[in-house]
């Protein structure tokens, strides 16, 4: 996958996102990395870039078993995708949605992924 001209963004989003709530840790990372053969980085905004197999582990080990995404609104033109997401958190007093939006781009063999996330208060 590393013609970011032929790589169909909204099928990327919808098969990254149903990968994590299906709870497929290892098919996730295997997948994002087929995206981005030369590196992915993530960046949660307001943050450093990460290298994003370091990002996504420390996400899952965190979210992954208890956090379903919810797509609201995607928005795929060429090689990116902006995509308004529902994390729904499932939590012992019930679930919270932290809304986010989720940015994600394929350009020269690498994934570069930014998350603006609103904090629970």
């Amino acid at each position: 996958m590393t013609n970011s001209n032929n790589i169909d963004m909204e099928a990327v989003v919808h098969e990254q996102y149903r990968l994590w709530n299906g709870e497929k840790r290892d098919e996730l990372l295997s997948y994002m990395k087929s995206l981005g053969p030369n590196g992915f980085t993530v960046e949660f905004v307001g943050g450093p870039v990460q290298d994003g197999v370091e990002a996504i582990e420390a996400t899952w080990d965190k979210y992954g078993s208890k956090t379903k995404l919810e797509i609201v609104l995607l928005i795929a033109k060429g090689n990116e995708v902006a995509v308004t997401v529902n994390n729904n958190v499932h939590t012992e007093n019930g679930v919270i949605t932290i809304p986010s939006i989720d940015f994600y781009k394929v350009e020269d063999g690498k994934l570069t992924i930014r998350y603006f996330h609103h904090e629970p208060s």
